[in-house]
C-alpha cells in the first residue's frame, strides 16, 4: 500500500500528476490534512470530493479519520503556493474538475427577446471562457415540434430546471475564472407562475439550493422580436416586473440591471465585476459559496 498525504488546499496539477506517476501496483491511500489557519478556507469536504473525482481508484480519506503516520508528503511546490495566493492569474494549474468549482457564476436573467443570450455569447467571448445556453427554450421548440406545446404539467418544469442545473455545471468543468449562464432554475420556477398560474414548491427549491455571484437582469428596452415560442410583448413586461420584485426581495446574491447597447451591457457587468471584487482569492474562495459547501 502507498500512503500520500497533503492539505490540497487547493490540489493542482503537478500534484496529480505527482500520485499518477507514484501510485505504484497496489492499494493507494490519499490523506487529506487540515488546512493551515493562513490558507484558503476550502472545507475538508470539497477537497476529498475533488480528489475522488479525477483519482476514482484511489482511496481518499480524512486525516482526522486515519492515522497520517508513515504517509509520505505531496509536493505542491511553487504551483500549489501560486494558486493559493491568486486563483486567477494560477488558473492554468488547476484541474478542470477545481477550475468547475471555483469559477464565478455569473447568472444573466429576464423576460423574452431581451438580449439574454446575445449578452451571454459575448461575454463568454471576450472573457475566453465558456458559458450554458437555456435549456427551457429547447424543451419548449420540442415540445411544440410534437404538438403538446398546449399542455404543461409541473413535471415539464422540474425536468427544465433540474437539466439546466445538470448542463451548467457539465459546462462549468474546465471554464474559465468566470463562467457565464443564460438563465437558472430561478427563471425555470417564474415560468411556471406565468403559464401554471401559481409557484411549485419542488421547482422553486431546485431554485434555492443554486446560488450565484452575480446576477444580471437584462431591461426591456431593446425592441421586441417574435419567434415561434414566445408569448408576446405583455408577457415580457409582466416578466420583467415579477425578476425586478424577486431580485430585489427574495434573493440575497447581488444584481445589477443591464440596458443600453450590448457593448454598454458588456461594459457595466465588467464594471459590476470589478466593483464586487469577484475575481480575487477571497471571494473565490469564500466557504459560502454555493459550489464549495
Amino acid at each position: 500500500m502507498v500512503r500520500w498525504n497533503d492539505a490540497f488546499v487547493p490540489p493542482v496539477l503537478a500534484q496529480h500528476e505527482f500520485l499518477r506517476r507514484h501510485a505504484g501496483d497496489g492499494p493507494t491511500t490519499i490523506v487529506v490534512d487540515r488546512r493551515r489557519s493562513t490558507d484558503p478556507p476550502l472545507s475538508i469536504d470539497v477537497r476529498i470530493r475533488w480528489l475522488r473525482s479525477v483519482h476514482p481508484t484511489f482511496t481518499v480519506v480524512s486525516a482526522a479519520r486515519f492515522d497520517a503516520r508513515g504517509c509520505q508528503p505531496v509536493p505542491g511546490g511553487d504551483e500549489a503556493a501560486a494558486a493559493r495566493r491568486d486563483p486567477v492569474s494560477a488558473w492554468s494549474v488547476l484541474h478542470p474538475v477545481v477550475q468547475g468549482a471555483l469559477t464565478t457564476r455569473v447568472c444573466v436573467v429576464g423576460a423574452e427577446s431581451t438580449g439574454k443570450t446575445t449578452l451571454v455569447r459575448a461575454m463568454s467571448e471576450r472573457h475566453a471562457t465558456k458559458g450554458v445556453g437555456e435549456y427551457g427554450r429547447d424543451y419548449t421548440t420540442a415540445k411544440k415540434d410534437a404538438g403538446t406545446n398546449d399542455h404543461w404539467t409541473t413535471e415539464d418544469f422540474v425536468r427544465i430546471a433540474e437539466e439546466q442545473q445538470r448542463l451548467e455545471d457539465e459546462a462549468a468543468v474546465g471554464a474559465g475564472p468566470l463562467f457565464f449562464c443564460d438563465t437558472d432554475a430561478m427563471t425555470t420556477g417564474l415560468w411556471h407562475e406565468r403559464y401554471q398560474g401559481s409557484s411549485s414548491k419542488a421547482v422553486d427549491r431546485l431554485g434555492r439550493m443554486r446560488t450565484y455571484d452575480l446576477f444580471v437582469l437584462c431591461d426591456i428596452d431593446i425592441p421586441w422580436e417574435r419567434d415561434a415560442i414566445r408569448l408576446g410583448a405583455d408577457t415580457r413586461s409582466a416578466m420583467h416586473r415579477r425578476f425586478l420584485d424577486v431580485l430585489s426581495t427574495e434573493r440575497r446574491e447581488p444584481w445589477i440591471l443591464v440596458a443600453g447597447s450590448v457593448e454598454q451591457r458588456m461594459e457595466a457587468v465588467d464594471d459590476e465585476i470589478r466593483r464586487l471584487r469577484l475575481l480575487t482569492a477571497a471571494a473565490i474562495y469564500a466557504p459560502t459559496r454555493h459550489h464549495l459547501r
